[in-house]
């Protein structure tokens, strides 16, 4: 099993282009090109005249060093009451997320992580309501996927209680409410498949194992990282309190022919450049453990 990371927090002011060596040297196979930087930014490098140039040139120093781009996550912080008002704010969401979905199919991805519109308050929310706002919305970038080739990885999620701060369940929480996404948006164009979120699961009072077995062959992406099941960590697996040897027996299991992707950015965040390489090595030989019987 490929093993593999996000590149975010690693750059530290850096470019893409410059870490991908560092990435490599530390035993991983690939990187999750992690562009939620392009939610707000307008001046970003992929929003230029050259972007196509500039993400070829990524992919060329990937091929250099012997990885890839198996996967990219495409910005989320964006107002999405704007995209639901429409006009231009629907437009500018649509624009910021469909050129991740083109930058990531350049970089030789093969999957886009797109997390699910969420709009709903604190109270009960209509789930079927919902549904229908996120299968157009997907509906929408669906067509950019099949041009390059690349799928749509639905994300499961979770929110915040407004009262008292507390994480909760949100859109696709619920395993068998993911795979009813992929499968709905499946039947508009047959480009989507489900990225499961480890500690999204334990966050929101699901066994991870057990989505794996719901989602069965849906399951082609992972967010891997571990928590306390309180608060959303995003650390190293092995730290915290998830168990994972149940979690890799179901994707044993199903027979998972995807990667091990880690999305520890907090892990990551608070590590000085000159050590970035000692945790970088670190956390690709927990991946490795992790995946020795794969």
């Amino acid at each position: 099993m490929n093993i593999s990371t996000g590149s975010k927090f690693i750059l530290h002011g850096r470019r893409e282009k410059d870490i991908v060596s560092e990435i490599a040297a530390a035993g991983f196979d690939c990187i999750d090109l992690t562009l939620v930087d392009m939610a707000n930014a307008d001046d970003h490098i992929f929003f230029k005249d050259d972007w196509r140039e500039t993400a070829l040139d990524l992919k060329q120093e990937a091929e250099r060093h012997g990885v890839f781009f198996n996967q990219a996550h495409a910005p989320f912080q964006m107002d999405m009451n704007k995209y639901l008002a429409g006009g231009d704010g629907e437009k500018d969401v649509l624009f910021r997320i469909t050129r991740a979905i083109e930058v990531a199919a350049t970089v030789g991805a093969k999957i886009i992580i797109v997390h699910p519109v969420q709009c709903m308050d604190y109270n009960n929310y209509d789930h079927k309501e919902i549904l229908e706002i996120n299968k157009q919305f997907y509906a929408k970038l669906a067509p950019t996927a099949k041009k390059y080739g690349i799928k749509i990885a639905i994300e499961n999620m979770w929110r915040n209680n407004i009262f008292n701060n507390n994480i909760i369940t949100s859109v696709c929480s619920d395993p068998y409410e993911l795979a009813l996404y992929v499968d709905e948006c499946n039947k508009i164009e047959n480009c989507f498949v489900a990225c499961l979120d480890i500690g999204h699961c334990t966050l929101t009072g699901v066994d991870p194992a057990k989505a794996i077995h719901v989602l069965g062959d849906r399951l082609q992406a992972l967010h891997v990282h571990d928590n306390d099941f309180r608060h959303d960590t995003h650390s190293l697996p092995l730290l915290y309190n998830i168990d994972f040897e149940p979690i890799m027996k179901a994707l044993k299991d199903i027979e998972y022919s995807g990667d091990f992707t880690l999305e520890t950015d907090r892990y990551f965040r608070d590590v000085p450049l000159e050590l970035m390489p000692d945790a970088l090595t670190f956390a690709a030989k927990v991946c490795r453990y992790l995946t020795k019987n794969m």
